[in-house]
């Protein structure tokens, strides 16, 4: 699609790992958590790095919830 990302070399795998979405009827993909935070890890500026703590506690919080369900 010609996109660069620091972490991945084929933005098109990104793409395909990333979950459909829709806002007001309009499709389109959100990156999946786990391909956000190898990318902020690998970027590394100070305030994506601080990003990640926050993230990994949603990540952490949502299998939890999942884990409730089953």
């Amino acid at each position: 699609m010609g996109h660069a990302l620091k972490a991945f070399a084929d933005f098109d795998d990104c793409y395909n790992r990333a979950p459909d979405a829709s806002f007001d009827g309009i499709p389109f993909k959100v990156i999946h958590l786990n391909d956000l935070l190898i990318e902020k890890q690998a970027t590394g500026r100070p305030k994506d790095l601080l990003d990640i703590d926050e993230l990994t506690k949603l990540k952490k919080d949502r299998n939890d919830i999942e884990a409730d369900w089953q």
